[in-house]
């Protein structure tokens, strides 16, 4: 199985075990400990990238696809700007 990153609008997920590689224009969802906050995106972008010497790399581009995807983007986007804001 190749090596997996989901590119999420707010943060990347690298090495993510998927059973398969969905293709562009499917709905992923994305589970939450808290089935309240599981979300679905929509794959906008599918890359392989080769190599010769092993199984090569997948980058799954992933936009909202759900109210709940929406929210939960705008509010880790909100967190990691307030953790870099100077003290």
């Amino acid at each position: 199985m190749p090596a997996v990153t989901l590119h999420f609008p707010h943060a990347d997920y690298e090495n993510v075990d998927l059973p398969d590689v969905p293709q562009e224009g499917q709905t992923f969802h994305w589970d939450e400990s808290d089935p309240l906050l599981s979300t679905e995106w929509k794959i906008s972008a599918v890359d392989w990238h080769g190599s010769p010497a092993g199984p090569g790399r997948v980058s799954i581009r992933l936009e909202p696809a759900n109210v709940v995807a929406m929210h939960r983007s705008a509010q880790h986007e909100a967190e990691r700007v307030s953790a870099s804001a100077p003290q």
